[in-house]
């Protein structure tokens, strides 16, 4: 018999009891019920919240890859691309959430808290089948009663507000649904040493789902051996390698796949920032001792989520004896003897839990070096070991300490506390989230001394159009980190609003000494010169902006700009039409590309433009001037409607 279809006949996985044989399922039901109605209170309040200026303009607002469902497009959606992120099923729940709510915020946090629930319920029936398994002699309503808690935690607890009610973090709901799904019909499949064709395939589909929700997922593989090594209790690391290799196969070689598509995307691309960043100080061991700070955080955080922040200060340590490196050090010595005595007794269910934690934590860890060091979205999946390991320690400190009646009228009640504790803190934290104002008035609260919240809520009171408050934070940014080309490039565009046109370029060549390649900050520098009718000088920054960013929608949009005032209409409108294709919602390019077209003689065609930069922006006052001056010119011989300079950023 071939190792796929038969676990060694030495194997003893335990009792394989499970929730799914429970008579008619009434706990599950009920369980399922609790858990479903807590996400939908915890997380009602935030449903209101709009979109922030965080990565929700770039991610759904302004992204035309989400406004069609037609088979071209989705298509191109799951067709990777050199130097983009590839999370397909992410770009397609956006699509669908489209289709049906255009750019109403509210379709979106319902997607996200569908998600997250229906997640947490797939954990719970993970637990559920896979506690049997890892505890010996267990009893079937311990196994539920873990499993309901650890799955009430990952729920509500506060750190996962962040990837629940930021819209950006949609692909935290996904990847945990299908990993959740993958896991558990791989557990389902294992049962009693068979092989379940069925599960098996679904385990697969789901981690397929799973990497293309995101590249986190490729933890897998290592997350399924460590369950085979915990439940299999008389077989060693290689002995159980060998056995379950075949079994294994498809998702390491699927992981793989993944990895070779997600160093595709990891080449450098135009902006501030490189997709791969360097080591702390340009060393590992840096890097390291910054992340066993983190760590402490982490679990300080989890412990007490009072200091949660959407950007925590990017600090290096550089020292062994900081505190909490230390801590951080001492603690995971002593867990490293603690579980070795454990696993030499034959129990090795701590282990899974930290072993779970320490692996799906792995790839945020920086040990290969990521844009963000730490954020409570990070914590989404690793929790789960954290949250199962309380779960199970409060469970056996109940059933050793307390009698039955002791456990109804202080486990109970003290749980319960716990859930609605967490439960309003979750509540109170999506308030954080109901704006870019809010949330960046919260991270700034926070972290006072961070320039990056300066930073972004100048640019959220220059989108709201109050130039003078964005220029003060700006300048305080700018104070804490001289060398940020964002805050140069953002308080360039403030000071070219106010019509400082000179001080704005010297900010945009600030930035560009800084980084050369920065597209937006040629796009800008463009902007000046055109405003100074220096055409060429604003064609050149445009067109290097384009050869950086060819998808640059503001670059095509402003070098249609100065291509009209040269009389050079075919190719504006060209840079128009590549303007709409390659950023959504976008008014002043269709108000453009009316102009060029009304250039040219085709006043229908332009009609439509105007009418179109109305539909979006009803208040453009603009482009009803244009549709007005158009529609009373049809078969008249007048003068066109005159073009103006595109926005800036």
């Amino acid at each position: 018999m071939s190792n796929l279809e038969q676990e060694s006949m030495n194997s003893k996985p335990g009792r394989t009891r499970s929730i799914d044989g429970l008579a008619g399922g009434k706990f599950v039901v009920l369980a399922v019920g609790i858990i479903l109605l807590l996400t939908t209170i915890v997380y009602a309040n935030s449903i209101h919240n709009d979109f922030t200026n965080w990565d929700d303009l770039s991610l759904v607002v302004e992204n035309p890859a989400i406004r069609s469902l037609r088979t071209a497009n989705l298509l191109d959606i799951f067709t990777p691309k050199a130097g983009k992120t590839y999370q397909p099923v992410r770009v397609l729940s956006y699509a669908i959430d489209y289709c049906f709510w255009r750019l109403n915020p509210l379709g979106y946090h319902l997607g996200n808290i569908a998600w997250h629930g229906f997640s947490a319920v797939i954990l719970y029936l993970l637990l559920g089948n896979l506690l049997p398994q890892i505890r010996a002699e267990s009893s079937l309503e311990s196994n539920r009663i873990i499993a309901l808690l650890a799955s009430l935690l990952f729920a509500v607890h506060p750190v996962n507000v962040e990837a629940v009610t930021w819209i950006s973090s949609r692909k935290y709901g996904l990847l945990a649904f299908f990993y959740f799904a993958s896991f558990y019909f791989y557990v389902k499949h294992s049962e009693k040493g068979r092989y379940h064709r069925m599960y098996y395939t679904l385990s697969i589909v789901s981690y397929v789902l799973s990497l293309l929700s995101s590249p986190f997922s490729v933890t897998l593989p290592a997350i399924l051996f460590l369950y085979d090594y915990c439940r299999i209790r008389d077989m060693n690391l290689y002995n159980i390698m060998k056995s379950r290799l075949l079994s294994y196969l498809p998702y390491i070689v699927l992981s793989i796949s993944q990895f070779i598509i997600l160093l595709n995307s990891f080449t450098t691309t135009p902006g501030p920032e490189p997709t791969i960043k360097s080591h702390a100080m340009d060393n590992i061991f840096y890097t390291c001792l910054t992340m066993l700070r983190v760590l402490y955080d982490y679990i300080r955080n989890l412990i007490f989520p009072f200091w949660l922040n959407n950007m925590y200060v990017d600090h290096t340590s550089t020292s062994l004896f900081e505190y909490k490196v230390l801590l951080s050090l001492i603690v995971f010595f002593l867990l490293i003897v603690m579980l070795f005595f454990q696993v030499r007794a034959n129990n090795k269910v701590n282990l899974f839990c930290l072993g779970w934690f320490v692996l799906t934590w792995l790839p945020v860890s920086n040990l290969i070096p990521i844009s963000t060091k730490m954020a409570d979205r990070y914590l989404y999946l690793p929790a789960v070991g954290l949250f199962l390991l309380f779960s199970l320690s409060v469970y056996n400190t109940s059933h050793r300490w307390f009698s039955l009646k002791a456990k109804q009228f202080v486990t109970v009640p003290v749980i319960a506390f716990l859930v609605f504790s967490l439960s309003y803190l979750s509540i109170d934290r999506n308030r954080v989230w109901a704006n870019s104002q809010t949330l960046w008035e919260d991270s700034l609260h926070k972290a006072p001394s961070y320039w990056v919240p300066h930073m972004n809520l100048g640019l959220t009171f220059a989108q709201q159009g109050k130039i003078e408050e964005a220029i003060s934070y700006y300048r305080k940014a700018l104070q804490l980190n001289r060398n940020s080309v964002h805050t140069h490039n953002n308080l360039g565009v403030a000071l070219l609003e106010r019509g400082q046109i000179g001080d704005a370029i010297s900010h945009f060549v600030t930035a560009l000494r800084l980084k050369s390649d920065y597209a937006e900050t040629h796009n800008n520098l463009g902007v000046a010169m055109f405003r100074q009718g220096q055409f060429d000088r604003a064609t050149a920054h445009y067109r290097e902006a384009l050869r950086l960013d060819p998808d640059f929608g503001k670059a095509h949009n402003n070098l249609g700009n100065v291509l009209v005032e040269k009389g050079q209409f075919d190719e504006a409108i060209f840079h128009y039409s590549m303007a709409l294709k390659t950023k959504a919602h976008y008014p002043e390019a269709h108000n453009n590309l009316g102009v060029a077209l009304a250039q040219q003689g085709k006043m229908n065609e332009a009609i439509v433009q105007f009418k179109e930069a109305l539909r979006l922006k009803p208040d453009y006052t603009q482009a009803s001037a244009n549709l007005d001056l158009a529609l009373s010119m049809v078969g008249q011989a007048t003068e066109p409607p005159n073009s103006s300079s595109g926005p800036v950023r």
